[in-house]
């Protein structure tokens, strides 16, 4: 037998063994490599068509970028990991993962970096300890938890960290021991991990916050549960932690804010009640209770100055506050003191009058503080300052005239400040200033004809690291560096490089062929087709040029010619055609003449020739019918004469007549039916005849029998089953399932076996379950109470495969799960409880397709996701097909569609998002592909290869040296495998690995 033996080459091993036809297991350089259930045989594996759409669009969001050392540590969002803690030295090489804190794709959240003699450290959750604190050395096995400081799963719930004098200090809950939310320290050990002190004993805790260092000195706000917040300080001890002053005595708190240091000296806002109740005004602080004092009232009233933005500059303190007594006029300006009363004053009133300028975002370089304001004019600019009132000017207006340029992040780099500023017409981008005007311009217009939105700046020995939108016209937000030059300004690295989705749905076969709307983010929604194959894949007109959206809908087959409906920007929505070609696919008859819209809907194929609804801008929504040309593209009947709409939907072919229903504006909605003449359209029966224009609204047709069963209401029973044969007298009741005019709303009409099945809303006894009629009264009963009593089962997603028709149902015993039935109670079983117990594997709804002598679907058993399933009927015959999505996230394969012998479907994995896929006989697979493990050991993740994910055609090699090697987590086919000295192939138990040979 051909390729009786599967081979793996292992050049370089010291010794090689075949494996045998059983496999299981070969010793390769002291590599244990486990082949479990080695088939030789060719089997067919999903595999993507086409990326139809490259754009990326998946965010990193790098943010939280801190300068250690020589890295900047930041966090960012991969598919695979989630929002991890990741490094950068400024090289693609160098821009790593860390560490997997919360293994997969959970998120472990780092937040609240802090730099302590050139350590890490940060909150983090493994998902079993919950929010703890962590450190890191900027290697994976130096990125450890410092300690469980609230042991379980509660967390510490840490916010606040800061380096004091060369240890961090932060706040905590460790509820078990009944500290709660107190001051903690750590010197990134557990055992010197400490609470400071229990400032509030038991249970409340003092909620320190609003840290800041003066001179090894923490300063912070506590509340120690009788003074209310007040200003406290700590050197590290429990008795060196004590209140500075208790400035609003009792129990009020003054809530000091903004604490900063200048030259030693602690400034802050306070809420005073004196000499006004609750006045917000400038305060100091030498750490003693006398030096603690109100450095002046700036503002009279109740509000007070409501200072902010407290900075140092060359050992005076800049602030923003307001100068008006008027409430309604503020007037925020800036102002500076020397920590007296007489030296706390206006620096410059930059908005005149009353009008405020609203100083923010300061930033010291060297000797001048850069800040952005408003005087009324150029609005939100930069500005500068050098501490005096002529030294106090606008740098530069960088958006023309009153519009603003809102500088933010902004950065001092080697004496040049480095801001975000939107630019006007060129977006918001990078820009660098010197403190002059000609000096002061954007870096490089990263996002062209948009805005990258530069943000979370950090200097990295001279070099800008920051998260930018890249430059591709779309959303994604990934890592940027710059040098301060235009070219020396680019992306780092795409962390997350999932791709766009093509939104590929409408799947229809047609001449051997998948036909479907997609785009591709550069043509917009348009028609395209696919042979399978990457090449073969492509649009197929662009109908709506450039980015419109065309989008075909209605696809149908009728005498080998595709129709569809499509937005055509000259002609409205039409109908087109093709026959698979470009030059083939046309519009068939512009029938709303001009740029309004025919509309046409409800298509149906009745003996060669496409029946629908449209309107001409005259006659309403009417009848029409086309066999292709635009002479024979017709109205059939203008049943509502005049502008009024009949309305004709569900059409349905009954035995060669179109049945439909419409109104005439005389019987309401009933049924009708056509031979495709006027004379030949007629109403069958006025069902509801109860009342004048009364509908009965048939609809949910089948046929048993050559007789025509829908769901209709006579005005009397509600909606119940009825038969026609076409005629009025053979148009009749076959049973009122439900008493009175309650009424059953029957749909899912299927024929399995002889048999017609339908589906009842909630039953008063049974609920919603499958029923089965034979066409008279007494046979049309309750097929199987599938979740028994008035529970609802809900049966639905109906494919006839056979004498057997599948489908997905719910009990309460397994959720909703795959059921097959032969029409007899019997014969209605559970196919397999795939997730086992009462969860349910099947979503709503799910679309199964049958091809090759197995179903496919799409279910979840719990551990892989929503993937791609099969079912041979049995229940051992039941199983994954692969996971397309590693591990546990969704792949949600939908549109399933089969053309020739070939299973079509889109789906999502980690590196493309929403694409076309296929299951069939191998085409398209690349020749070639290199294992690389960049990003992990999962050999299912296209991003570990350098060719893509292999295929069943695929030579693999594995070569040396590499990261990490591959493990083979779900049923795998290829060519053949290459591995080279050192390297390695783990396949998990009760996987199956199939090498077809060479």
């Amino acid at each position: 037998m051909k390729n009786e033996y599967p081979v793996i080459t292992w050049p370089g091993a010291p010794f090689y063994n075949s494996i045998n036809k059983n496999g299981m297991k070969r010793l390769i350089t002291g590599i244990l490599i486990l082949l479990v259930g080695i088939v030789t045989s060719h089997a067919q594996t999903p595999e993507l068509v086409k990326d139809i759409n490259p754009f990326t669009n998946a965010s990193s969001s790098p943010t939280q970028m801190l300068t250690v050392g020589s890295v900047v540590f930041f966090t960012a969002t991969h598919p695979l990991y989630g929002v991890e803690l990741w490094k950068t030295d400024g090289t693609e090489a160098g821009t790593v993962l860390v560490k997997d804190i919360y293994p997969g794709y959970n998120n472990s959240n780092p937040a609240a970096f802090c730099n302590v003699n050139g350590t890490l450290f940060f909150t983090a959750t493994n998902g079993v300890d919950g929010l703890e604190l962590w450190k890191s050395d900027g290697t994976e096995a130096g990125t450890v938890m410092v300690l469980d400081i609230n042991p379980g799963s509660g967390g510490s719930s840490i916010s606040i960290t800061i380096n004091s004098g060369g240890v961090l200090y932060f706040n905590a809950n460790n509820a078990t021991v009944g500290s709660n939310f107190e001051l903690w320290k750590s010197d990134g050990t557990a055992a010197g991990t400490v609470m400071v002190k229990d400032i509030v004993a038991g249970n409340s805790g003092s909620a320190p916050g609003n840290f800041c260092d003066v001179n090894g000195t923490l300063f912070f706000i506590a509340n120690d549960g009788a003074t209310g917040f007040e200003l406290w300080k700590s050197d590290g001890t429990n008795a060196g932690t004590q209140l500075v002053k208790d400035v609003n005595a009792g129990f009020t708190g003054s809530n000091p804010t903004n604490l900063c240091n200048v030259n030693g000296t602690l400034f802050f806002m306070n809420v005073v009640n004196s000499p006004t109740p609750n006045s917000q005004e400038l305060w100091k602080s030498d750490g003693t209770t006398a030096g603690t004092v109100q450095v002046k009232v700036i503002h009279t009233g109740t509000t007070g100055s409501l200072a902010t933005n407290f900075t140092n500059l060359n050992g005076l303190l800049l602030f923003a506050a307001r100068t008006s007594t008027n409430a309604t006029f503020p007037n925020v300006e800036l102002w500076s003191s020397d920590g007296t009363a007489a030296g706390t004053n206006l620096l410059l009133d930059i908005n005149p009058g009353t009008g405020s300028s609203s100083p923010a975002v300061f930033k010291v370089v060297n000797s001048t503080l850069f800040f952005r304001a408003d005087n009324g004019t150029q609005s939100v600019e930069l500005w500068k300052t050098d501490g005096t009132a002529a030294g106090t000017v606008l740098v530069k207006d960088l958006a023309a005239g009153s519009t603003a340029s809102n500088p933010s992040d902004l950065l001092p780099v080697n004496n040049l400040l480095y801001f975000s500023a939107s630019l006007g017409a060129l977006g918001t981008e990078l820009c660098v200033s010197d403190g002059t005007t000609a000096g002061t311009q954007m870096v490089k217009d990263i996002f062209v004809g948009g805005s990258s939105g530069p943000a979370g700046l950090a200097n990295l020995n001279g070099l800008i690291i920051f998260a930018a939108h890249i430059a591709t016209g779309n959303t994604d937000r990934e890592l940027y560096k710059s040098d301060g030059s235009a070219a020396g300004t680019g992306l780092i690295k795409d962390i997350n490089t999932a791709t766009s989705s093509s939104a590929s749905s409408r799947y229809t076969a047609f001449n051997n062929s998948l036909f479907f709307r997609a785009t591709d983010g550069t043509t917009g929604s348009e028609l395209w087709i696919s042979d399978g194959t990457a090449g073969g894949t492509s649009v197929l007109k662009d109908i709506s040029p450039g980015t419109g959206n065309a989008n075909p809908d209605n696809l149908l087959v009728v005498n080998n010619t595709l129709f569809f409906s499509v937005a055509d920007p000259v002609a409205g929505l039409e109908l087109w055609k093709t026959d698979g070609t470009p030059a083939g696919t046309l519009l068939v008859k512009d029938i709303f003449a001009g740029t309004g819209s025919g509309t046409p809907a409800n298509f149906c194929n009745v003996n060669g020739v496409l029946y629908f609804s449209a309107t001409d801008g005259v006659n309403g929504t009417e009848l029409w019918k086309s066999d292709g040309t635009a002479t024979g593209t017709v109205m059939v009947k203008d049943i509502l004469t005049g502008s009024g709409a009949s309305s004709p939907a569900n059409l349905f072919n009954y035995n060669g007549t179109l049945v439909f229903s419409a109104t005439d504006g005389v019987n309401g909605r009933e049924l009708w039916k056509s031979d495709g003449t006027a004379a030949g359209t007629v109403m069958i029966k006025n069902i509801n005849a109860a009342g004048a224009n009364t509908n009965s609204n048939p609809f949910g047709y089948g046929i048993l029998n050559n007789i025509l069963y829908f769901s209709a209401d006579n005005g009397v029973l509600g909606n119940e089953l009825w038969q026609t044969d076409g005629t009025d007298a053979g148009t009749v009741l076959v049973k009122d399932i439900t008493a009175g005019v309650t009424g059953t709303l029957i749909s899912q009409f299927t024929v399995v076996n002889g048999k017609l099945l339908f589906t009842t809303p909630f039953l008063p006894v049974t609920g919603t379950e499958l029923w089965v009629s034979d066409g008279t009264d007494a046979g049309t009963v309750l097929l199987k109470d599938i979740n028994p009593g008035t529970n609802n089962a809900t049966p639905e997603d109906f494919l006839v495969v056979g004498n057997e028709m599948y489908f997905s149902a719910v009990s309460a015993a397994e959720g909703k799960e795959l059921w097959k039935t032969d029409g007899t109670a019997a014969g209605t079983v559970l196919v397999k409880d795939i997730a086992a117990g009462t969860g349910s594997s099947l979503g709503t709804p799910t679309n199964m397709a049958f091809v090759n002598g197995l179903l496919y679907f799409g279910a979840s058993e719990g551990i892989n996701g929503l993937e791609l399933w099969q079912s041979d009927g049995t229940a051992a015959g039941t199983t994954i097909v692969a996971n397309i999505n590693p591990e546990n996230q969704n792949a949600t394969p939908a549109n399933l569609k089969v053309v020739s012998n070939t299973l079509f479907f889109s789906a999502t994995n980690v590196q493309y998002n929403n694409e076309l896929w296929r299951l069939g006989p191998p085409v398209g697979s690349p020749a070639t592909t290199t294992w690389t493990g960049d990003i992990s050991n999962v050999w299912e993740n296209p991003a570990n290869w350098s060719n893509g994910l292999p295929g069943v055609n695929t030579a693999v090699t594995i070569p040396s040296g590499r990261p990490n090697y591959p493990v083979i987590h779900n049923n795998t086919a290829v060519k053949s495998i290459t591995a080279l000295p050192g390297a390695s192939v783990e396949v998990a138990p009760g996987i199956t690995l199939i090498i077809n040979g060479f």
